[in-house]
């Protein structure tokens, strides 16, 4: 008769060979289940163990008896186990029976049988994937939110500077000299610098000013004190910078066409003491009068000492200004100040009225 799973005729087996199918049949099918459910569970294992395991493994069991004036029986089993294995098995003996199995794995590990208990297996193995990955995330959020607040403190410099208003400077500053023969004439000298203020309201900003420059001076054993010098009669070279701290009011008495400052505050002068170019240490020092007795490097030193002593870097300042709005966000000004050693008042040295006294006119352009 014909077997309707293959198509094709089988002839009427004999009754031993018909119980050895039956056994076949129904006996090993059962012995197959019990090795593929073990062999299924050793690959969950190993595949929960590794992250980004995908297993997929599929089963197929078709059994069917047909018996039509005798009996006829077709069978398959598919078992397959451990990593990256095919098997299948082609038994036909007046029976017919074909099983195949076909396993892809991502990680090397497949697990299949033709048992529903294997498709669970199966599925144990993606949800321990599930949970690697899901592990994984809350590791790389935790990481995420070390890296923002390890950058909170430089976001809130960054968030402070932004606040700023800043402009660039330029200046000529005056220092006056009444010394005769004994010094240079007072120094007229070229400065440049800027500013960076932080509005408090629509009327007053707190501001912070620098202002850089340059000079030769000389110290002058005869008046005790240091005196600019020629350059003839040079000792040191000083780099000054002048900080200042003060309060800016501003006025707009015609709205927005221009802006009027006035300002006031505290000044230091640090100024840097380096020997002059060109001048060795172990020089023998000369001033207008002659030889001091002295080499140059004392003489610096002397210089040094001069600048920092009593105070005599302390100066305070008031200033004005205005501001003309150029273009959007840009303003073009100018500055008049003044600055008043008061270390006058308690170093008790006999000075010349003007002496410390310093000037400065400069134009500023003013990022608002």
């Amino acid at each position: 008769m014909k077997n309707t799973s293959s198509g094709r005729v089988i002839p009427l087996p004999e009754k031993g060979l018909f119980f050895a199918l039956l056994l076949i049949c129904f006996v090993l099918p059962l012995t197959a289940q019990e090795t593929t459910t073990e062999s299924a569970a050793e690959g969950s294992a190993d595949t929960s163990t590794s992250s980004g395991a995908d297993t997929s493994g599929s089963a197929s069991t078709s059994s069917g008896v047909d018996t039509s004036s005798s009996a006829d029986t077709s069978s398959s089993a598919d078992t397959s186990s451990s990593a990256d294995t095919n098997s299948s098995a082609n038994t036909n003996s007046s029976a017919n029976t074909n099983s195949s199995a076909n396993t892809n794995s991502s990680a090397g590990t497949s697990s299949s049988a033709g048992t529903s208990s294997s498709a669970g297996t199966s599925s144990s193995a993606n949800t321990s994937s599930s949970a690697g990955t899901s592990s994984s995330a809350n590791t790389s959020n935790s990481a995420d939110t070390s890296g923002g607040e390890s950058q909170g403190g430089f976001g809130t410099i960054r968030a402070f500077l932004g606040t700023l208003h800043w402009s660039v400077r330029g200046s000529v500053l005056v220092f006056p000299e009444k010394n005769g023969n004994a010094s240079a004439p007072m120094p007229i000298l070229p400065s440049l610098g800027g500013t960076a203020s932080y509005t408090m309201n629509g009327l007053m900003s707190l501001e912070a000013s620098l202002d850089l420059y340059g000079n030769t001076y000389d110290y002058d054993y005869t008046l005790g004190r240091v005196v600019p010098a020629n350059d003839e009669f040079r000792t040191a070279f000083v780099i000054g910078a002048i900080l200042g701290f003060q309060p800016v009011f501003r006025f707009k008495p015609m709205g927005d066409k221009f802006t009027i400052r006035a300002y006031g505050g505290l000044s230091v002068d640090l100024r840097l003491v380096f020997r002059a170019y060109g001048i060795k240490k172990d020089e023998k020092h000369t001033n207008y009068s002659g030889s001091t007795g002295h080499t140059i490097d004392e003489a610096r030193k002397a210089i040094s000492s001069y600048f920092w002593g009593g105070g005599r870097f302390i100066f305070p300042f008031i200033g004005a200004g205005m501001d003309f709005p150029v273009m959007d966000g840009i303003a073009l000004g100018f500055d008049i100040r003044l600055w008043y050693p008061i270390w006058r008042l308690w170093t008790g040295e006999k000075l010349p009225t003007v002496e410390g006294l310093r000037f400065g006119v400069g134009f500023r352009v003013s990022f608002l």
